[in-house]
């Protein structure tokens, strides 16, 4: 939980999105990649975190949403 609250804090100030490369699901595949194309085509710094590969992502992202069953692309902006 110390190593949570510590990746957070220094998170502070950035954007961060949760994208999945896991491409079974088409339209999701879809939607991140859109999200992820236009923050590149504006110029915009952010953080990707592919669930698909960490599935510690996933949890930090239910924990970012209070425990609710959130969708992806899922932007967050502290």
């Amino acid at each position: 939980m110390v190593l949570l609250e510590l990746e957070l804090s220094l998170e502070f100030g950035r954007i961060v999105i949760y994208t999945t490369s896991f491409r079974v699901v088409r339209t999701t595949f879809e939607r991140c990649e859109l999200v992820r194309k236009i923050f590149q085509n504006h110029r915009v710094k952010f953080v990707e975190k592919n669930i698909a590969l960490d599935s510690d992502f996933g949890k930090e992202l239910r924990n970012a949403a209070n425990g609710s069953e959130s969708c992806l692309h899922y932007l967050w902006c502290s």
